[in-house]
C-alpha cells in the first residue's frame, strides 16, 4: 500500500472507533457502587433472554479491500488500535441486582476480548459480585464484551465496554419455577417429569416435605408451555398433565397440581405375610417389578395393622425375611395372604481360644451368600443376619442353600468391624431338613491383632456394658 492509502485506511479505523463509542453510550439507573459520580448516567442492561456474545457493529464487520493484492483485511476491534485513545486501559464497575433492586452476590462477571471476526471470544477476566452485588476491574479495554450471569437467573444481554470510566448495572430476573403437592396411598415417591415440544426439560427438582405434606418443586425454568408426566417405577401405567404454562420469575400452581392425587392411579393391594403357625412376619423386605420386566425395586409399603399395603397391578413380588426362605410371586393384582416357608437351620462351632474382647464388645459371627440381586438383575454379596458366638458356637436359619462365607464380626454401640482369613472359610448348605453343622477354627494371632488394634481406636468413648 502507498503512504496515501495508509493514510486512509488508518482514517477509517479511527472512525469505526468514534462510531462505536456512541453507539454503546446510553443512560440508565443511578449505580450505587463504590467510585460512583453521581453526575455520570449509568448503564442499565435488564435481559431476560438466553445468554449470547453481543454481535458486532455493522459498521466494523465491514471488510476493508486492498486496492493491490484483492486480499481482505478485517479491522481491529475498537479500543485495541495501536496509538489511538481507545488503547488506554479502562476502570469497569458494575453492579448485579434482582427485579427488586436486591444485590446479588457471587453473580459471575466475564470479560471477553475478540480480535476476529465472528462471534469467537477470549477470556481475559472472570469476576464473582461482592455482598453488596458489585465488580470491578480496572484493566479492561473499549471493545470487551461483558456477560454477566447468576445461578437461578435469566442472563442478561451482554453488553461491550465503552470509552471513558464504566458503571453498568445489570438486573437479572429469576427463571420460573413449578410446584405442586403430592398425595400417595403408600410412602413411595412417583417418577415426575418435565417435558416441553416432545422433549426432556432440565429442572432443578427438590422434594419437600412440611407439617405432613408431600411437594415437589421445579426451578431454573425458561418461559413456555409443559407437560408433566408421572408413574412409578414398577408400573406400567403413566398419566399426563399438559397445558403448564411457566412465566419467568414468577411461581406456577396449576389447580390440577393442588393437589396431585394419586391415590386412585393405581390399585392398593394388601400383603399379609405371615409363618407357618400364622403368625405375622416382622419387617419383611419387599421388591415390585413389572410383569414382562426382569428387575426389581426395594419399596416402603405402607403398614396397616398386620398388613403391608403396595400399589400397582399384575405385579411381580419378591420378598424375604430373616430366618426364612425367599419367595416369588406373579401376577399379583388384589389382597394375598403369604405364607413363608422358615429357612434352613444352621449351627456353627468354634474350636480354638476365642479373642478376649474390651468390655461391651461382643462376637458375632456372619454368613455372606453370593447370589443373584432381584433388584439389579446382577450377581451381588447378599449377607444373612449376623448371630451370636458368646459361648464358642451360635445357630441360626439361613434363606438359600448354597456356598456361604463366614466372617467373625465384633460389635458395640459405637462401632462394628468384620474380619475374615484368606482365603475365606466356606460353608456348604445344602437343601435339607434337619440341622446342619459346622466346625470351624478360632480367629488366628494375626486376626486378634486386627481385632485389638480396632477396638483400640474407640478407647475413651462410652461403651454400654
Amino acid at each position: 500500500m502507498t503512504g496515501r492509502d495508509w493514510a486512509i485506511a488508518g482514517g477509517a479505523l479511527l472512525s469505526i472507533g468514534a462510531v462505536w463509542s456512541v453507539l454503546y453510550m446510553s443512560s440508565g439507573r443511578e449505580h450505587r457502587c463504590g467510585g460512583q459520580d453521581p453526575s455520570t448516567p449509568a448503564q442499565q442492561t435488564e435481559g431476560a433472554r438466553p445468554l449470547t456474545k453481543a454481535a458486532l457493529p455493522e459498521v466494523s464487520r465491514v471488510p476493508l479491500e486492498s486496492a493491490h493484492d484483492g486480499r481482505i483485511a478485517w479491522p481491529l476491534r475498537a479500543g485495541v488500535i495501536d496509538g489511538s485513545v481507545a488503547h488506554q486501559p479502562l476502570v469497569v464497575r458494575g453492579r448485579v441486582t434482582d427485579e427488586e433492586g436486591r444485590p446479588l452476590q457471587n453473580a459471575e462477571a466475564r470479560f471477553l476480548r475478540d480480535r476476529l471476526p465472528g462471534p469467537s471470544g477470549i477470556e481475559v477476566k472472570r469476576l464473582l459480585t461482592d455482598g453488596t452485588g458489585c465488580f470491578e476491574w480496572g484493566a479492561s479495554y473499549a471493545g470487551d464484551s461483558i456477560e454477566v450471569k447468576a445461578f437461578g437467573f435469566v442472563p442478561a444481554d451482554p453488553v461491550v465496554a465503552r470509552l471513558g470510566d464504566q458503571r453498568l448495572e445489570f438486573v437479572l430476573t429469576p427463571f420460573g419455577w413449578l410446584s405442586a403437592e403430592i398425595l400417595t396411598a403408600t410412602g413411595e415417591w412417583p417418577l415426575l417429569l418435565l417435558w416441553r415440544d416432545g422433549k426432556r426439560a432440565p429442572a432443578l427438582t427438590m422434594e419437600v416435605s412440611s407439617g405432613g405434606r408431600r411437594r415437589v418443586e421445579f426451578r431454573l425454568l425458561p418461559a413456555g408451555t409443559y407437560s408433566l408426566s408421572y408413574r412409578f417405577p414398577w408400573s406400567e401405567d403413566e398419566g399426563w398433565i399438559d397445558g403448564l404454562r411457566i412465566e419467568l420469575g414468577r411461581e406456577t400452581r396449576d389447580p390440577r397440581l393442588e393437589p396431585l392425587d394419586l391415590r386412585e392411579f393405581l390399585p392398593v393391594i394388601a400383603l399379609t405375610i405371615v409363618d407357618p403357625d400364622g403368625r405375622s412376619v416382622p419387617e419383611p423386605a419387599i421388591w415390585l417389578g413389572v410383569r414382562n420386566g426382569e428387575d426389581f425395586l426395594n419399596v416402603r409399603p405402607a403398614p396397616d395393622g398386620e398388613r403391608w399395603l403396595v400399589l400397582g397391578r399384575s405385579l411381580r413380588i419378591h420378598i424375604e425375611a430373616a430366618g426364612f426362605r425367599r419367595q416369588e410371586l406373579a401376577d399379583v393384582d388384589s389382597d394375598r395372604r403369604i405364607v413363608l416357608e422358615r429357612g434352613i437351620p444352621v449351627r456353627v462351632r468354634i474350636v480354638g481360644p476365642l479373642p478376649c474382647l474390651p468390655s461391651g464388645w461382643k462376637l458375632r459371627g456372619e454368613l455372606s451368600l453370593r447370589t443373584f440381586d432381584l433388584s439389579t438383575g446382577r450377581l451381588a454379596s447378599v449377607n444373612e443376619p449376623t448371630f451370636s458366638l458368646e459361648d464358642g458356637e451360635g445357630e441360626l436359619l439361613v434363606a438359600e442353600p448354597g456356598g456361604y462365607a463366614f466372617s467373625f464380626w465384633i460389635a458395640c454401640d459405637v462401632g462394628a468391624g468384620s474380619f475374615w482369613e484368606k482365603p475365606r472359610p466356606i460353608l456348604e448348605v445344602h437343601d435339607g431338613g434337619t440341622q446342619q453343622s459346622f466346625v470351624l477354627d478360632a480367629p488366628s494371632e494375626a486376626m486378634v491383632r486386627e481385632i485389638r488394634a480396632y477396638t483400640a481406636k474407640f478407647d475413651g468413648i462410652a461403651i454400654s456394658r
